[in-house]
């Protein structure tokens, strides 16, 4: 009993570290599927705002939930559809989120996410994540937000308009855009931001807001609880001659994530949003899932092998075995022992 005790002690860690690097090697597989998922879906075209959230409710059997809990943001199963929609954005009435510390060529600058009312053209509102901005930024200075088209002729955002009562978000009445105001807006659905356990909560009385929650931000903003959010996504700019686009010299960090290819050059504009090279990325990648794998199934064979020598070197009581050459002790030859005297 006593050596089956000890015998389970011992290759327990080798157990352990065994499952955690099969359960790193599922996670990598998890990882590749989404990351493949949601490079379909960004390679997708644009659909009307509209037509793309009533096709989402409906499949889904109702409006989905913010970050934040509530019936905002995107449907489920819509999350990062590309769409397209025109109305005016109103910049005064914008929110920042934050802080968000962003490194800029070695510089560390504080700042935050930038959240504003969308007036769509033919009634309705929605919430527009135009990117990150520094707190020195003002609205006054802002150009064209990207991903915005401003003049011409309709976007996506006035299609589907007999949607009825399917969502409030296009029932209720809404300020009129401007005329000469109206911008074609395309990015894509999102559902907001989880909050971690150490995120503090929203405070929306005192103009405080942490992470992304469509449904309190909407409410504040004085909006329906269920109007969509849309994240504005950089497109990346056209290099001169028709070449490549110019591309930034990565930074240490990324060298040393082997992380180097995928790094647009960065303008100076504000609000800054993502680029599609920062939507495939995640905290942990399927290369680190691998690495973390490849480490905790080696340790696992390392434990196990000193865990059998061990156990191998005991007799059936439990008792150290003496060596084959006699003598005491667990190991049997002791490299730093003389040679023994022959008699005279």
């Amino acid at each position: 009993m006593a050596g089956s005790l000890r015998a389970a002690a011992l290759l327990a860690p080798s157990a352990v570290t065994l499952g955690l690097g099969v359960w790193q090697l599922r996670r990598r597989g998890v990882k590749e599927a989404l990351l493949e998922e949601r490079a379909g879906l960004l390679a997708r075209e644009p659909r009307p705002l509209r037509e793309a959230v009533a096709d989402a409710a409906a499949a889904g059997g109702g409006g989905g939930g913010g970050g934040g809990g509530g019936g905002g943001g995107a449907p489920p199963g819509a999350e990062f559809t590309p769409v397209v929609c025109r109305g005016v954005v109103d910049e005064d009435a914008s929110l920042r989120v934050g802080p968000r510390a962003r490194s800029e060529m070695g510089i560390t600058k504080n700042g935050g996410l930038v959240v504003s009312p969308l007036r769509l053209e033919g009634g309705g509102s929605a919430l527009v994540l135009r990117g990150w901005a520094p707190d020195t930024w003002q609205a006054s200075e802002a150009p064209p937000t990207p991903g915005e088209a401003p003049g011409g002729g309709g976007g996506g955002g006035g299609g589907g308009g007999g949607l009825g009562g399917r969502s409030s978000w296009f029932g209720r009445a809404a300020e009129a855009p401007a005329e000469g105001r109206a911008q074609t807006v395309r990015g894509m659905l999102r559902r907001g931001e989880r909050p971690g356990p150490y995120t503090p909560k929203n405070d929306p009385e005192r103009g405080q807001w942490f992470f992304v929650d469509p449904p309190a931000m909407a409410r504040a903003l004085g909006l329906p609880e269920d109007a969509p959010l849309v994240e504005i996504i950089r497109e990346p700019p056209p290099a001169p001659g028709g070449g490549e686009a110019k591309r930034r010299p990565p930074t240490p960090m990324e060298i040393l994530a082997l992380r180097t290819g995928a790094a647009p050059a960065q303008d100076r504009s504000y609000p800054a949003p993502r680029g599609p090279e920062d939507l495939l990325e995640f905290p942990v990648m399927p290369r680190d899932h691998l690495n973390y794998a490849a480490t905790w199934l080696t340790l696992s064979a390392a434990v196990g092998v000193m865990a059998l020598r061990f156990l191998s070197g005991r007799g059936a009581g439990g008792a150290p075995r003496p060596p084959a050459g006699g003598g005491g002790g667990f190991f049997p030859v002791n490299p730093c022992a003389p040679p023994p005297r022959r008699a005279a």
